[in-house]
């Protein structure tokens, strides 16, 4: 049982110092964590259950972090785009708005001629 404190120990150590480099580099990843579980599921003799939960545990957080950042871009694109959409979008209204005759005019027309209208 000792034994198996000091491996658990070593092990969150490493994952510690990685997280540690990992604020400072941001060179943690998934794929890195990823292979720390093959490691860890591939060694004989020890009981990692922990270990593994904190490294599972880990790579559900990067993942979660990446999406946040793509998400992120997503949004500041938006942010970016919609002056210029919203204009786009004005200027079809307005272009719409020039062919529609007004309500009076359609007053004033008579039945040959709104049937015209409709047509159009």
């Amino acid at each position: 049982m000792p034994l198996l404190t000091a491996i658990i120990s070593i092990l969150c150590a490493s994952l510690l110092c990685n997280l540690s480099i990992a604020q400072n580099q941001t060179n943690l990843d998934t794929s890195l964590v990823n292979l720390r579980l093959e490691a860890l599921g591939s060694a004989v003799g020890t009981d990692n259950t922990e270990v593994v939960s904190v490294y599972t545990e880990t790579r559900d957080l990067l993942a979660q972090a990446e999406s946040f950042e793509r998400d992120a871009a997503s949004f500041l694109n938006a942010m970016t785009t919609a002056p210029s959409r919203a204009a786009e979008i004005q200027d079809r209204i307005d272009a719409l708005e020039e062919g529609i005759e007004s309500s009076a005019e359609l007053q004033d027309m008579e039945g040959k001629d709104l049937e015209a209208q409709l047509v159009v």
